[in-house]
């Protein structure tokens, strides 16, 4: 290998090494999470279905897991 191709090659590395360290600090991308109270699962909130129940709001990650949190939810 040529001294050029070296020093290209250790410039790209360095380049990726500094685009994934400020990635990790710059934190998620995403916004508040939110725990589906079904399945357990962080959804984003802005994606996360959102229902009002009994003057509280729950976020669901989908529609099956609304449907199965209503259904063992009601009283019998």
């Amino acid at each position: 290998m040529e001294e050029g191709s070296v020093k290209y090659l250790l410039l790209l590395a360095l380049l990726y090494f500094l685009y994934r360290l400020w990635r990790w600090f710059k934190g998620p991308e995403e916004g508040e999470l939110v725990k589906d109270p079904n399945c357990g699962v962080y959804v984003p909130k802005d994606k996360a279905l959102r229902v009002d129940v009994g003057g509280r709001t729950l976020y669901f990650c989908s529609r099956r897991c609304l449907e199965a949190y209503r259904r063992r939810e009601r009283p019998p």
